[in-house]
């Protein structure tokens, strides 16, 4: 609904929702189809980016949502980073609008940069930044774009239980 409504561009949109029930968690279906990333895209700004975070692995019976996630933003944006966590089951994805695509040694350089300079403080910076995965997950192949009109991504979560 903010999004709908809103009248300004942002740099970057971050995205961590979840709902609850009594079978576990699940990401909102709203909050992962083609339509509302298509929203998303409209209110970033040029070079903007979009940070989901995602409970799933890159293999395993938590791969297809994923998977689905990622086929979903790559349907929408030039290209989707993958940032695996360690020690949980999240997955951040960095969907940008820039079409140039970024490398790992590209982003090794302007990660010691921003740090050199006091820009990021953050202790685990560089640490994070090597969890970095440019290629999809092995699910990808196989799973579907999500839409308005099919998202199913509790589904999806439980899948192989």
């Amino acid at each position: 609904v903010h999004l709908r409504r809103a009248l300004v561009s942002y740099d970057a949109i971050l995205l961590d929702a979840y709902s609850e029930n009594r079978y576990g968690s699940f990401i909102p279906y709203h909050l992962a189809t083609k339509e509302f990333f298509e929203l998303v895209n409209r209110r970033l700004t040029t070079n903007g980016i979009v940070a989901y975070n995602v409970m799933g692995t890159l293999g395993g019976w938590q791969a297809d949502v994923l998977g689905s996630v990622y086929r979903t933003l790559a349907a929408v944006f030039p290209h989707v980073y993958l940032f695996p966590a360690q020690g949980s089951q999240n997955v951040v994805l960095i969907a940008t609008k820039s079409a140039q695509r970024r490398d790992r040694v590209y982003l090794e350089q302007q990660a010691a940069d921003l740090i050199q300079s006091g820009r990021i403080k953050l202790p685990t910076f560089r640490t994070r930044l090597a969890q970095l995965t440019v290629d999809p997950p092995a699910s990808f192949k196989n799973c579907q774009v999500l839409t308005d009109d099919f998202a199913p991504v509790d589904g999806l979560l439980s899948k192989g239980r």
